[in-house]
């Protein structure tokens, strides 16, 4: 009896450590694998307020509540990355309340889509000694980490694995099968010192569906063991727009995560530390990994955000003059203020008041649900079944019942004031994130208004203006609407709108009627010309600004609907985001006709892309009664054309071996014709 009750009890608390890892909230994090050797060599870091502090302590202050730390076998430089230096980086994670992810390469030095070599000890090893190595290195290294009392929440078993691990032999376009078999040996061991521990698989290019599905699926086909899909996104370093490399990414992790079962994370994310956009990327990535659907979207972890003029490396989040987080790192704010030391993102309030509406779109309107200004909510749940209420000057005009996908709830009113969205049903897990309203046809970013009384920051409910989110019982503003003149409460609100000044009509039909459209675009050079068509009609004819805008235009006309760039010369070029018709949301790049987009050497040579490089049009499907019907491929995600590009036979010397050249990745490393790929311009930066 003894005994069963000593297995009893075990069984009991390896369910509850399962259940505590499965209860982690979304994960934000860094890979600060780099630490050491740089403080090694006298580099220090200033928090925002210009002080000197512990970087963990500025990562925390953040929002950051976990690590990343890789290891190498027997690193070349015999210190920095080997076990011995992880741990004491991981009794520093610990000591400051940080969660921890090891990262095994599986190599003496960087395992990357190029380049997957052996340790130098295991360079004449078969498949079996490899697995073998495999394992006892994973195993040996937990246990030493285990014995300094340190457990970590996840284990990659490999790094940016597109083409497998441990070259030649676990090649997975020579043998998926070994690969599978290295990427269970990994997993075995870790379940053997640490049984719930998340086990990692990871591959790099967030954006590219074909590699994600090649090589994941063939894990999965080959008996391969693991818990979640991570994956990489550089989205500047990719052929195409950082928004459209978010998007595709986010087709992508949903994909990974109703295909394969598995949870997601982004495991590494960057972009250079002095780009201008930089903290509206990241955010971007933190935001469509939340978004992915049924909550599996598990967190987001920034790689060496601390590097400053460190090895050349310029995707880090530090500015190197103040030696302070630049804007990538505001980005893990999500709209709050650093912090003197670590706060939930999560709010404190329990509060359960005002549950309501059973249906997502239940109504409980105290004005008419019809009228002359038409307001767009676009927002998700955390959880998904959290209460929005939609205010006009003070008036209830509709009230939803979120789901955790983000979707679009519209309204219409005679109301006119201030314009408000309110979260009323806070409780344990609900949270609420707005991306946007659009009043009227005017889009305001829920991140450029001023007030919010419902975003956790600073240690309390509405500490802080500037967010997505309502963490509390509370709301933000919009500005206000007034007869159908509007006025955002946005410190920017040039940015949110097209100007007047800019709209040129050469319109060919009446800019009212039945159905209103919406184009989102901005251009290269700021004198770019388009055309909205509408049944082979010209509806409206605009010249863009270089900001990203929103121009609007009514139309009763059907038919199919294009967006027409007119005035191509050299420096000019347009990018669509997206046009909404009668409040469904049709993106550029989810399209499968494209005229304008220079692809495979010729104007029109590929679709979903939201550029126009070349006089031409995107075609946007049929709008018919308000009823719509988009020219979207029905693929469950969106890919880059390139994976089915032919190779044109190049070939670079990379540090000794040879690789093919891409045909159409035009920076960074590819994945083309199954293989891996690398681009003219990263060849020649050797």
């Amino acid at each position: 009896m003894r005994y069963l009750n000593l297995t009893i009890l075990l069984v009991v608390l390896s369910h509850l450590c399962a259940m505590s890892v499965a209860a982690q909230g979304f994960a934000k994090g860094a890979d600060i694998s780099w630490i050491s050797e740089m403080e090694d060599q006298g580099n220090t870091w200033n928090n925002a307020n210009g002080q000197q502090q512990d970087l963990l302590e500025i990562l925390k202050s953040y929002g950051m509540t976990a690590v990343r730390l890789r290891v190498w076998v027997n690193p070349n430089g015999g210190w920095y990355s080997s076990i011995d230096d992880v741990v004491q980086k991981a009794q520093r994670a610990k000591n400051a309340g940080m969660d921890i992810m090891i990262d095994f390469h599986y190599s003496d030095d960087w395992a990357d889509p190029g380049k997957q070599y052996k340790p130098s000890a295991w360079s004449n090893f078969n498949v079996q000694e490899l697995a073998d190595a495999v394992w006892q290195h994973t195993h040996d290294s937990l246990q030493i980490l285990k014995d300094n009392g340190i457990t970590p929440l996840w284990v990659q078993v490999g790094n940016e694995t597109n083409d497998g691990m441990l070259w030649e032999e676990g090649r997975a376009s020579d043998s998926m099968a070994n690969y599978a078999r290295f990427v269970s040996s990994g997993y075995d061991a870790v379940k053997a010192v640490f049984s719930s521990a998340q086990v990692i698989v990871h591959v790099s290019n967030c954006h590219d569906n074909d590699l994600f599905r090649w090589n994941i699926g063939g894990l999965r086909d080959n008996g391969a063991n693991f818990d979640i899909i991570g994956a990489s996104s550089y989205p500047t370093t990719s052929d195409m727009a950082w928004r459209t490399a978010n998007n595709n990414c986010l087709s992508n992790l949903n994909d990974m995560a109703s295909t394969y079962g598995k949870d997601v994370m982004v495991v590494e994310v960057g972009t250079p530390w002095n780009d201008g956009e930089a903290r509206e990327i990241i955010a971007d990535v933190i935001s469509k990994v939340r978004q992915v659907n049924n909550g599996r979207g598990k967190g987001v972890f920034y790689w060496e955000p601390q590097a400053y003029n460190w090895n050349g490396y310029e995707m880090g989040a530090w500015n190197p003059d103040t030696r302070q987080p630049a804007g990538g790192m505001d980005a893990f704010l999500e709209g709050g203020n650093p912090s003197s030391s670590s706060s939930s993102t999560s709010s404190s309030s329990t509060s359960s008041s005002s549950t309501s509406s059973s249906s997502s779109s239940s109504s409980s309107s105290s004005s008419s649900t019809s009228g002359n200004n038409t307001l767009v909510v676009r927002a998700r749940g955390a959880n998904g079944d959290e209460n929005i209420t939609l205010t006009v000057g003070g008036n209830t005009v509709q009230s939803w019942v979120l789901t955790s996908s983000m979707a679009n709830y519209t309204a219409s009113t005679n109301a006119t004031g201030s314009v408000q969205v309110e979260f009323t049903n806070d409780g344990t897990d609900r949270d609420v994130q707005i991306d946007y309203v659009q009043v009227n046809g005017q889009v305001r970013q829920a991140e450029d208004q001023t007030e919010n009384t419902g975003v956790w920051a600073n240690e309390a409910c509405g500490g802080a203006g500037n967010s997505e989110w309502l963490h509390c019982d509370g709301f933000i503003s919009f500005g206000s609407v007034s007869g159908g003149a509007t006025s955002s409460s946005s410190s920017s609100p040039s940015s949110n709108s097209s100007s007047s000044s800019s709209v040129s009509s050469s319109s060919s039909s009446a800019s009212s009627g039945t159905n209103t459209i919406v184009v989102r675009a901005q251009g290269a050079d700021g004198s770019e010309n388009i055309n909205l068509i509408v049944g082979g009609s010209i509806l409206q004819s605009w010249t863009l600004t270089t900001s990203m805008a929103s121009y609007t235009a009514s139309t009763s006309n059907t038919g199919y609907v294009e967006v027409e760039f007119t005035n191509d010369e050299e420096g000019r070029d347009v990018q669509v985001d997206y046009i909404q018709v009668n409040g469904e949301t049709r993106q550029a790049e989810d399209q499968t006709e494209n005229s304008g987009v220079w692809a495979n050497d010729a104007c029109g040579g590929g679709s979903q892309s939201e550029w126009l490089h070349c006089d031409g049009a995107i075609g946007f499907g049929e709008l018919s009664s308000g009823a719509s019907q988009s020219s979207s491929s029905t693929s469950s995600s969106a890919s880059s054309s390139s994976s089915s590009t032919g190779n044109n036979g190049g070939v670079c010397n990379w540090y000794g071996t040879d690789y093919p050249l891409c045909v159409t990745t035009t920076s960074g490393w590819g994945w083309e014709e199954s293989q891996s790929c690398i681009s003219e311009s990263t060849c020649s930066s050797q």
